[in-house]
């Protein structure tokens, strides 16, 4: 009886300590935003962690992922890489490193580095990839940031004259900061009505149907809050936000 009461406790004491571990695993995946994930082509199925549904913008609630969901969310401009991406790998070597993006069910775009292996049937064809992803798309973000900054710093120095300045600064914006669309709105002295000194990117008639008969001080617009508070004023779903209707 002894005997099998320490035995039970070793056990007990073994799996607190499995616990832990998994505790301490996820901590580190959702710090780095590392993932790790299975495709097992025979049963056209993808297991992954509970990072890589975040990255994918998922409920982990819902299991495995068909293959072909995954798939379809793979930005269709990445669509031919990943495939040469995957014909490049060889069993029993290193995992290999790419990257590509995918596209949420929400319409977001996220940035996935990629470390893989394969496995082949005897017949030389693959059956299982699998792997690491890690969602890099925070730092194309701070990178894009800090080149736009530099970019506008030498567009200050550069330029001669205020209207010249402004228009680089909005093409810098769409340019390098992958910004659809960027503007630069002045306010009359007088009647204080919006008026647009420069822009850069698709309009897609927002402009025209924002701008006409907007004043500074009896507009909720965004830049007219900023332009009469001093202070940045943010605005993430134009096509939502009651401001803009």
């Amino acid at each position: 009886t002894a005997d099998f009461a320490q035995v039970d406790m070793g056990f007990s004491n073994m799996l607190q300590r499995l616990h832990q571990q998994q505790v301490q695993m996820l901590k580190v995946q959702e710090v780095t935003r590392v993932g790790f994930y299975d495709i097992d082509l025979a049963k056209g199925t993808l297991h992954i962690s509970a990072t890589v549904y975040t990255m994918l913008g998922l409920d982990p609630k819902m299991g495995p992922i068909r293959l072909e969901q995954y798939e379809a969310m793979i930005h269709p401009q990445d669509v031919a890489a990943v495939q040469k991406f995957r014909s490049r790998l060889v069993p029993d070597d290193a995992p290999q490193r790419g990257s590509f993006r995918v596209v949420r069910p929400d319409g977001e775009v996220r940035y996935l580095d990629v470390y893989a292996t394969v496995k082949l049937n005897e017949d030389g064809h693959p059956v299982q990839f699998e792997g690491a992803l890690q969602d890099m798309s925070e730092e194309r973000r701070q990178r894009r940031l800090f080149q736009m900054q530099s970019r506008i710093k030498e567009a200050i120095v550069r330029t001669r004259s205020s209207q010249e300045l402004f228009e680089q600064i909005c093409q810098i914006a769409v340019e390098v900061g992958a910004l659809p669309r960027t503007a630069v709105v002045g306010a009359e002295p007088v009647t204080g009505a919006l008026y647009r000194i420069a822009r850069a990117g698709h309009g897609d008639g927002y402009e025209a149907a924002v701008y006409p008969g907007a004043t500074l001080l009896h507009s909720d617009l965004p830049v007219a809050t900023a332009m009469r508070e001093g202070a940045y004023t943010v605005c993430n779903d134009i096509g939502s936000d009651d401001r803009l209707v």
